[in-house]
């Protein structure tokens, strides 16, 4: 975040400084300037109720079209020189598709704790055996794309994107995929339809080409390795919750979650 606000256009909350000594709070922890706007909600979904809900269709179709223009402003940034070589992982194998797919790999084996998974070891075979022959874009990838991460003014203007836990190098595609599945969860997958104003599939995807300047290659792969990468999340929080909250946990949970069964049905999987 410290160089992004520094050396870019992207927009997020300026940066204070970062403390180390866990005698202070117990953690690391990172100071920010605080910003003042609203945020969609996803508990429950912005597109059931709340300020999204609120706004004329034309102010709707206007957010989601600022939304996707700082989306592709991570995208753009010139990510070597403003100093995000660490993103580069060697030792999960070459940059680009290779370290991707290790980190799955990885990421599936530690989330599945041995067990096998009805959905998620299908979803990585198809996966594995379609993945996109495309290292020849290195782009920096916020990784968690969403206008739940995003704040916005009352004029549908991004404010701050926020949540950088998952930021890599790789096919920036990969954050249209995440911003187009979990539109498919806030609507198809919550049972609301998609609030009026609000492009669809295709014109977002027509929105992205124009502010990228090129047409994306395998955007149906990246929704489908967002599902994917969001069971695995819910496969953690499962096991979270059977830690932490055995008496409300249900053992079905783990595999039949809105989440799942979405990705089921994008990968087609029985």
């Amino acid at each position: 975040m410290l160089l992004l606000g520094r050396d870019t256009d992207v927009p997020v909350a300026r940066m204070r400084f970062a403390e180390a000594d866990l005698a202070v709070l117990g953690q690391p922890f990172f100071v920010m300037d605080r910003l003042h706007g609203r945020v969609p909600g996803d508990r429950p979904p912005y597109t059931e109720t709340g300020f999204v809900m609120e706004m004329t269709p034309e102010q709707r179709g206007a957010m989601w079209r600022n939304g996707i223009e700082a989306m592709t402003k991570v995208a753009k940034v010139d990510w070597r020189r403003v100093g995000f070589e660490y993103l580069d992982k060697p030792h999960l194998g070459r940059l680009g598709g290779e370290q991707r797919r290790n980190y799955f790999r990885k990421f599936l084996t530690w989330a599945a704790d041995g067990r096998p998974q009805p959905v998620c070891d299908p979803a990585w075979a198809w996966l594995e055996a379609n993945w996109p022959d495309n290292d020849d874009v290195l782009e920096l990838c916020w990784g968690d794309a969403r206008p739940g991460n995003q704040m916005y003014d009352d004029d549908g203007n991004v404010l701050g994107v926020f949540d950088w836990e998952m930021v890599s190098i790789g096919d920036a595609e990969s954050d249209l995929g995440w911003w187009l599945f979990l539109q498919l969860f806030h609507t198809v997958g919550s049972g609301h339809p998609l609030p009026e104003g609000v492009p669809d599939h295709d014109a977002t995807v027509a929105i992205w080409s124009e502010l990228m300047g090129r047409e994306p290659r395998h955007v149906d792969f990246y929704i489908r390795l967002a599902g994917f990468h969001f069971s695995l999340v819910m496969l953690r929080i499962s096991a979270m919750m059977r830690l932490l909250e055995p008496e409300s946990w249900a053992p079905q949970y783990e595999t039949h979650n809105p989440v799942m069964l979405l990705t089921k049905q994008l990968i087609g999987i029985d």
